[in-house]
């Protein structure tokens, strides 16, 4: 148990190995002590427990700073896509990009640059899913389009069979 305990104290395992260490050479030294002389090891426990606690010290500002920087590229990733919501709610065929996106109330707490940016591919695609007539459109008759027929909706014109 003692070498585990070194072992996992170099190990760190993100902290993990450290925690493990400590507890192992605790274990370790106590059943060395009570052993009357007759198991050895505990310079290793020591040096596992010691390790372990270095580990752990090493670990809490790794923790750290991967909670912040998580919660970083979520406040970016929320931006974006509330932006992008935004451009597809206000999308207007007659509207200016610019001036919805550009001009848009950013929520207080959300990146204005992300949101920004998601309201503009929000905006395209939004552009992009209405009506879906003329150029790219045309010509979806003959093989593979049957059955088509009926779907002259919204979005759907010219796909006709």
């Amino acid at each position: 148990m003692s070498i585990a305990s070194l072992v996992l104290g170099i190990v760190w395992l993100a902290g993990l190995g450290s925690l493990l260490a400590v507890i192992l050479g605790f274990i370790s030294k106590k059943r060395i002590a009570n052993s009357n002389g007759q198991q050895g090891g505990a310079g290793l426990s020591i040096a596992g427990i010691i390790l372990g606690f270095v580990g752990i010290a090493g670990a809490i500002p790794v923790w750290i700073v991967l909670a912040i920087a998580g919660h970083a590229v979520n406040q970016f990733s929320n931006s974006y896509t509330d932006g992008r919501n935004y451009g597809i709610a206000h999308y207007s065929s007659n509207g200016d990009v610019n001036t919805v996106c550009n001009n848009a109330a950013v929520p207080a707490g959300e990146d204005s640059a992300e949101f920004n940016l998601g309201c503009l591919a929000g905006w395209t695609t939004a552009g992009g899913n209405t009506g879906n007539t003329g150029s790219g459109n045309t010509g979806n008759t003959g093989s593979g389009n049957t059955g088509n027929t009926g779907n002259t909706g919204s979005g759907n014109t010219g796909n006709t069979g």
